[in-house]
């Protein structure tokens, strides 16, 4: 396992990619004016990410400054806000098994769900019945 900020001259890279089972690229910003800040070149993080992709597994973590490089492509904050979303629903769910862990049937287990997920948002079916 590699792990890196992609600062690496990429002739040695070469040498060393069939050793390299899985890599950890620390992407810092997406704008060069973002690595002018904090040190480094951005083209070069983009190659080195590009020469490892489809040689080994590849990660690629962003750091988040606020105020510096927390203005994400549309396509990044489509994935951070869905993810959210869904976490946040999950932990709602985790509430419920957490609290009663045995369920005696599927579908017991369904209903509670499905109305943790109603109490949660303050709304239900029109007509207040469960399972409809």
């Amino acid at each position: 396992m590699l792990v890196t900020n992609g600062r690496f001259c990429l002739e040695p890279l070469d040498d060393l990619i069939p050793l390299i089972d899985a890599a950890n690229i620390d992407l810092k910003g997406f704008t060069q004016n973002y690595y002018d800040w904090v040190g480094g070149d951005l083209e070069t993080v983009k190659r080195f990410i590009t020469r490892l992709t489809g040689n080994c597994h590849v990660e690629v973590t962003t750091l988040v400054v606020p105020d510096k490089n927390f203005k994400y492509p549309s396509e990044i904050r489509r994935i951070i806000y869905t993810t959210n979303a869904i976490e946040g629903f999950n932990r709602q769910l985790r509430k419920v098994t957490k609290a009663k862990p045995i369920f005696p049937t599927d579908d017991s287990l369904l209903k509670s769900c499905t109305l943790r997920r109603w109490t949660s948002r303050k709304s239900g079916p029109a007509d207040g019945r469960i399972g409809a």
